[in-house]
């Protein structure tokens, strides 16, 4: 039984390192993989910022309607693509993280829950066994001390029979030397035959008591070691089995630790997962603005794409912000029409005026970065801390993308 106690723990611990690896390696390839995924991101939503900014310095001053630069065609559908490849990215970026999340949840659930399960009914089954074995110990103590006892009385019971065996044959010797030197003296023993045989026949009964009694100490002893070696291989069991306890008691503290390293794992997949719909979202919309500029007659139209544009990309920290979007809203305030066009553009929403609004947005951006300057790592998204579940680092935080003016 101990044996196959012995084997299930070390299936059990041979099974935990396969999860232990399995994990390490799903984390590690996962920040691989949205390293990859988030820097071509970032590389196709700066493409989108680039071609906007392209429109923007391509409607420069006053436009004609009625004679639109040649280029400006091929402009709005550089724009649209790009953005549209911006889109595509994002959603990417969103269906990794899904499969991801799947892959983490199935190592969880399936995985390392049905081994804790099987850790835990093991667990059970071994502390019944050492309960068992200490009982029994315990029995084979009281019998080991019942068995010493009938030795002392065997051996006493010997002495006496020895004792009694040696005062008979005293007083057997004595009468047989004096019917030897006195023969006359046989005829006034004669009654005393009677009582000659008897003794005898109690010294044979004597000497058979005696090898009894030598017997029954002899088989006693062996019992005593027979129990005594019981009793030892009862206690070494006793003491594998706790080992074997305490073993599956540390594994169980290490399938916890596994478990909460996964469970912030899936957490952080939940995070992202929401970060990248967010961006799929508002790529989905600076989309929609580029296709809207492809429809547009005046400098106002294209301008106010523009502008939607880049108020889209503000209201998240999601998408990546540098110096061309300054550059851009630049572009556009200093190079107005002599109507003013973008200046006076309002919205229903914004009857402050569009270009005011996104301005003031700017600043405060900038402001907001000269108070906490962002880290040096420029991937939009945090990703997963690949170290040792052993010994967990805290995870790093979201990285403010946007960068320094």
């Amino acid at each position: 039984m101990n044996d196959e106690y012995n084997s299930c723990v070390e299936f059990l611990v041979n099974q935990f390192s396969e999860l232990s690896r399995e994990f390490d390696i799903l984390r590690s390839a996962e920040q691989q993989n949205q390293e990859r995924l988030h820097h071509d991101y970032v590389v196709k939503v700066s493409a989108a910022f680039s071609a906007t900014k392209a429109l923007a310095f391509l409607i420069r001053g006053d436009l004609d309607p009625i004679d639109l630069p040649a280029s400006m065609p091929t402009c709005l559908r550089e724009m649209e693509s790009a953005w549209d490849h911006a889109q595509q990215a994002a959603l990417r970026c969103s269906d990794h993280i899904s499969q991801y999340s799947v892959k983490i949840a199935q190592l969880h659930d399936a995985g390392l829950g049905l081994w804790q399960r099987e850790m835990e009914t093991l667990r059970g089954q071994l502390q019944e066994q050492l309960e068992a074995i200490n009982q029994a110990a315990g029995d084979q103590r009281i019998a080991l001390e019942n068995l010493r006892k009938q030795r002392d009385v065997s051996e006493y019971a010997l002495h006496k029979l020895q004792e009694r065996l040696s005062f008979e044959q005293h007083k057997f010797d004595g009468f047989d030397m004096l019917s030897a030197l006195f023969p006359p003296a046989a005829l006034v023993f004669e009654p005393l035959k009677y009582i000659t045989e008897a003794l005898t026949q109690d010294m044979e009964n004597a000497k058979r008591a005696v090898l009894l009694a030598t017997e029954c100490a002899v088989a006693a002893e062996r019992h005593v070691q027979e129990h005594e070696q019981a009793a030892f291989q009862l206690i070494v069991l006793a003491e594998k089995q706790g080992n074997l306890l305490f073993q599956g008691s540390d594994m169980i503290t290490q399938c916890t630790r596994l478990r909460s390293a996964i469970e912030e794992s899936q957490q952080w997949v939940a995070r992202n997962k929401s970060y990248c719909l967010e961006a799929w979202r508002i790529t989905s919309l600076c989309v929609n603005r580029a296709e809207e500029a492809a429809f547009s007659l005046d400098k106002s139209s294209y301008a106010e794409c523009i502008l939607q544009i880049v108020e889209v990309a503000l209201e998240t920290d999601l998408l990546p912000y540098d110096m061309v979007v300054v550059e851009i809203i630049r572009e556009l305030a200093e190079h107005d029409d002599g109507e003013q066009s973008v200046h006076r553009l309002e919205t229903d929403k914004h009857p402050e005026g569009l270009l005011k609004l996104v301005q003031t947005r700017i600043y405060e951006k900038q402001h907001l970065i000269a108070m906490h300057p962002p880290a040096a790592d420029t991937s939009c998204f945090p990703l997963p801390d690949c170290g040792s579940w052993q010994q967990m680092d805290p995870e790093p935080p979201c990285v403010n993308m946007i960068g320094a003016t």
